[in-house]
């Protein structure tokens, strides 16, 4: 960032620009948060106030910022590390202490489930309920005593095998 001898201008109360400051000044105020990347920056050369976060120097500053994980050791220093650091462990510059990286990145999606194991179960009660339904409404059609004691058996033969194989998954 030295390398750009700009002056650069921020906006300041009342809309009044706040300037001449450098590159560096102007990164050093968007790390300590007093500005953000949507801040309106100007220099000679820009056409309009744009945003910090569109404007080289600063573009490249941020992206590189934005890629790395910011912690404390145990005294309190701050480190940045890139991602590609996670996980690992890392000395702190200033006292020596070792620390883990921490990893920010969202954990994996789990693993797809097997086949099987409770959607099998699933399965299975699903298709007994269903006979069981079909076998309520062929009985209520039906409607002699002796049909409907056809269909319970009918039924019971049909849903025999169901109970069996959701005893042997559970």
């Amino acid at each position: 960032m030295s390398g750009d001898e700009s002056k650069w201008y921020l906006p300041g109360p009342d809309n009044q620009p706040v300037g001449p400051l450098t590159a560096d000044q102007v990164f050093h105020k968007w790390r300590a948060a007093e500005i953000s990347n949507n801040t309106l920056v100007w220099a000679d050369g820009l056409g309009d106030w744009q945003p910090l976060a569109e404007v080289e120097p600063f573009v490249t500053a941020i992206r590189k910022i934005q890629d790395c994980i910011r912690f404390r050791c145990p005294q309190g220093h701050e480190i940045i590390m890139g991602r590609q650091f996670a996980g690992r462990s890392a000395k702190c510059k200033r006292c020596g202490a070792v620390v883990n990286v921490p990893d920010d990145r969202p954990p994996p999606p789990p693993p797809p489930r097997p086949p099987g194991g409770r959607d099998r179960v699933r399965w299975v009660v699903a298709a007994g309920v269903l006979v069981v339904i079909a076998g309520g409404v062929a009985a209520l059609l039906l409607g002699t005593p002796k049909e409907i004691r056809k269909a319970e058996a009918l039924l019971a033969q049909m849903f025999s095998p169901f109970a069996r194989s959701l005893s042997s998954v559970s």
